[in-house]
């Protein structure tokens, strides 16, 4: 990976006269007698002080390393390597959203996204708004959201229709010009049986259709797509487990539609040219309202022989993902299975770790 910082210059100090040299490593590296090491018995209170200065993790903002020469017989020499943040590309997200459990996942994307500093500039397009202005978000998150008074780098982009000709050219096309990258929350897997709203949110084939004709049109070239189980090769859904047989009963039945639309949204995907878009399609499994987050997940290795996946995953999570893979890709034009972390093995889902 590559490091977010630079060194600028490396300063040396006397602990007795104090600065007796001004070392430019802004081309090298660090002089020979750098040692890493953090601790030492005459200068801890010199090092407390300088310390303070490196205190802060902000990527945004100079970082002070420090170590005691270790070619004195005391330890009075004091090295500080004052680092600089790296020239990084500040970063602008597109993130959609629709209603019903995958598509919650959107809104706690742009929530996701305004934790990092990296990012300076988030479009949100949606059909629902006023889903925002809530804060329950039908999830397990430990704190109410409360976007609208919280951060002011997004801009919400009200979408009537994901096919309406005027409203792409007005609407849709110009929120993705200059964007990074793109996070697609839309469609559902829910039946809408007692909610008849939820089947107004199958438009997973329909608004990605939309969302890839605005990143060829702006050069857009990273997508992360939120899909389901149980989609063309992953069939049958959550194979290890007996509510993958429940799951992919509802999808020959009553959600049929939803299914099919989720299909739909895929194929577009898979048969763009290499060369294109490079997308990621992320298939979580369920998705639980009371689930917290725990900032970890795990990925399917393989098929049928990878069971190790918990089903009760966090919406956060999901989004946590979503955003990382859309800045920071590590997976390119092809499907994951993602589940929760189980909590008797804590390190495989360490989103550190994950590969």
């Amino acid at each position: 990976m590559k490091s977010l910082y630079t060194t600028k210059c490396i300063l040396i100090f006397d602990i007795d006269s104090f600065v007796i040299n001004n070392h430019d490593c802004l081309h090298g590296n660090p002089p020979s007698f750098w040692n890493s090491q953090k601790t030492a018995t005459r200068t801890s209170s010199c090092q407390r002080r300088l310390y303070g200065l490196s205190e802060a993790l902000d990527p945004t903002k100079p970082r002070v390393s420090y170590g005691i020469d270790s070619h004195t017989k005391s330890p009075k020499i004091l090295v500080l390597e004052i680092m600089v943040p790296s020239a990084a590309k500040a970063h602008r997200l597109v993130i959609l959203y629709g209603i019903g459990g995958l598509s919650d996942v959107g809104r706690h994307a742009l929530q996701a996204a305004l934790d990092r500093k990296d990012v300076t500039s988030i479009h949100v397009l949606t059909q629902h708004p006023e889903l925002l202005e809530l804060s329950n978000w039908e999830c397990g998150c430990p704190e109410p959201h409360n976007l609208t008074l919280k951060d002011q780098r997004y801009h919400v982009v009200p979408i009537q229709s994901w096919t309406d000709v005027d409203e792409y050219q007005t609407k849709i096309a110009p929120s993705f010009e200059g964007a990074t990258a793109v996070v697609s929350c839309l469609g559902n897997r829910q039946p809408g049986l007692f909610d008849k709203t939820l089947k107004k949110g199958w438009v997973s084939y329909d608004g990605n259709k939309a969302v890839l004709q605005a990143m060829k049109q702006h050069a857009v070239k990273r997508a992360v797509v939120i899909s389901s189980v149980g989609i063309a090769e992953d069939w049958p859904p959550m194979e290890w487990h007996w509510a993958g047989k429940i799951l992919a009963c509802m999808f020959r039945t009553n959600t049929r539609k939803a299914f099919d639309d989720l299909t739909k949204m895929e194929h577009l995907y898979r048969e763009l040219p290499p060369d294109d878009i490079d997308y990621l399609l992320v298939r979580p499994v369920g998705i639980s309202e009371d689930a917290a987050p725990k900032g970890k997940w795990r990925i399917q290795k393989e098929k049928y022989k990878d069971e190790s996946l918990g089903l009760n995953m966090a919406k956060m999570d999901v989004a946590r993902f979503m955003v990382e893979e859309a800045l920071q890709p590590t997976k390119h034009q092809t499907a994951v299975t993602i589940g929760e972390e189980p909590d008797d093995d804590e390190s495989p889902g360490d989103k550190s770790k994950q590969q």
